[in-house]
């Protein structure tokens, strides 16, 4: 290690000489920048306050340094409907002196609202202008300031009902490459767009597949994109030309079987509340009166597309979809509120998570939703998800067990009040109330309505979600004599690091859908 230090750093920054790294320390209810010098082995804080500082960013010619300011503040902020609060600044220091001034600061509210990407860059030092996503105007968007203060408001570059991640400048820092949903709300697409506002955004791939994760060099851009039946590879075009071959590009082996994956269809529905809600369809082959899956992601700050996700975990998640469509189940993956890709405030959803699962109404409308389609037998419609989605499987099977008849609840969440007892500490005069809302809305909750069998898999040494959600969970299905089955891991995370642990997970998982679904094989209880 280059230095060891109080808090959790991260962020590293090189200088443009490589003589200094600038990095974050994340500190509780407070943060502060700093800038290690190799040549001295010293450390000096920028600006040190007792507010959050993060996002280090170097100017080209690494004189000084930018850093995005929020307030400071104890407490354990709900990653699911945050606070409004004062926004945020944009702070330029001197790399040298430490002086340090804000250049510019958000309207207050949700219109200073900033939410961690899922994927890339939210803040870029760019020649003369600091790049930044935001949620401004309801969407995440890229906006442009001058550095030097000179300009009073950022330009906004992007807009729309879409959502802009993973932006990268053009070697000449002129032009923004970044990958959006606009004008194809459930797939991805490269763009670019002037860095000062001198232009409208252009679209720079065309088609159905979904690319992300632009590079670019003079005319030509290099990225990544799959389809619904293409796994990921690297692609090269020129802007307005064709694409360009690349030597050595590894591509699926020749028996893997692409011609016969299903292509997903978009489908939307309404929540018993009206929102509407998107989803991806895989119906196998001639399929009519078979049983039928609803897939639910995790985070919840995510969205599936149609075809194979950028993401490792998702990405494993939609084979795992096509493979139980060839296995001749129907499957609906959805996009519940609480996600992102379709504005802040489907994705700040009042009453959600902890506060009161609102987002599980979207479950049930997917479930409602298959008893419509003659592909689907109403009676045999099953769950399946990881983490978060393990959470709303086990909450489907308490609270629907009309509508639910089986589920995979992978490292799911099952307790709000466990993981998150510090929204109700001791002293708290609404710590009763906030416990009693916590508890109505986790899984342990409704046990007692459980009659479908349950398939709960973990591996015990989780750092995402406490390997205890699962023991106690077991406990209380024990206790009540609920059919479930377990499959455990010793030694391996939420993200299993393991392949081979995959492969038996999803075995599992299918198997045990193939015997209580499509078979109505019965599960012992309390085991």
């Amino acid at each position: 290690a280059l230095f060891r230090g109080r808090g959790v750093n991260g962020d590293a920054q090189w200088s443009p000489n490589g003589r200094m790294i600038a990095f974050s320390s994340a500190r509780g209810d407070h943060s502060f920048v700093g800038i290690f010098e190799l040549a001295t082995n010293r450390i000096r804080w920028i600006a040190a306050s007792v507010d959050r500082d993060a996002n280090p960013r170097w100017s080209p010619d690494g004189e000084r340094l930018a850093f995005i300011r929020t307030d400071g503040g104890g407490g354990v902020a709900n990653v699911f409907a945050p606070v409004a609060g004062r926004g945020f600044g944009l702070w330029v220091a001197d790399a040298k002196t430490g002086d340090a001034r804000m250049i510019w600061h958000s309207e207050a509210g949700v219109k200073g609202r900033r939410r961690v990407p899922t994927a890339g860059e939210s803040f870029l030092w760019i020649g003369t202008h600091l790049v930044f996503l935001t949620e401004a105007d309801g969407w995440q968007h890229l906006y442009s300031i001058a550095a030097d203060g000179s300009e009073r408001a950022p330009t906004q570059l992007t807009s729309g009902q879409c959502e802009v991640e993973e932006p990268s400048p053009s070697p000449d820092g002129a032009m923004l490459y970044y990958s959006a949903n606009c004008d194809d709300i459930d797939r991805k697409h490269i763009w670019r767009v002037l860095v000062d506002g001198g232009s409208a955004p252009e679209r720079v791939t065309t088609g159905e597949a979904i690319e992300w994760a632009p590079v670019s060099s003079g005319n030509r851009v290099l990225f990544l994109r799959s389809g619904a039946r293409e796994q990921a590879r690297p692609v090269m075009t020129t802007v307005g030309g064709g694409e360009i071959a690349l030597r050595g590009v590894p591509l699926a082996p020749k028996e893997f079987p692409s011609a016969k994956l299903i292509e997903p269809k978009p489908v939307t529905f309404s929540a018993v509340d009206g929102l509407e809600i998107h989803g991806q369809l895989f119906v196998p082959r001639n399929a009519s009166g078979a049983p039928a899956i609803v897939f639910m992601h995790g985070g919840p700050p995510r969205q599936m597309l149609l075809g194979w996700h950028p993401r490792g975990y998702y990405n494993r998640a939609y084979a795992m979809n096509q493979f139980l469509a060839s296995q001749g189940f129907v499957v609906l993956s959805v996009n519940y509120r609480l996600g992102v890709g379709y504005g802040r405030a489907f994705r700040e959803a009042a009453k959600g998570g902890r506060q009161g699962a609102s987002e599980y109404q979207d479950i049930v409308a997917a479930g409602k939703y298959l008893q419509t389609l003659a592909s689907v037998d109403s009676t045999r419609i099953g769950l399946w998800g990881g983490s978060y989605g393990g959470f709303l499987a086990a909450l489907g099977m308490g609270r629907n067990p009309e509508l639910f008849k089986a589920a995979v609840d992978v490292h799911g969440v099952h307790d709000w009040n466990a993981r998150f007892s510090a929204f109700a500490p001791a002293a708290s005069r609404d710590a009763d109330s906030i416990l009693a809302i916590g508890r109505a809305a986790s899984p342990i909750c409704c046990v007692a309505g459980i009659r479908g069998p349950m398939l709960l898999i973990h591996g015990d040494d989780d750092r995402n979600v406490a390997f205890s959600e699962t023991v106690n969970f077991v406990q209380l299905l024990r206790q009540q004599n609920k059919p479930f089955e377990l499959l455990i891991f010793p030694d391996d995370v939420h993200d299993f690091l393991r392949y081979e642990n995959w492969l038996s997970a999803f075995r599992a998982s299918a198997n045990f859908f193939e015997r209580t679904l499509m078979k109505g094989e019965q599960v012992v209880g309390g085991r």
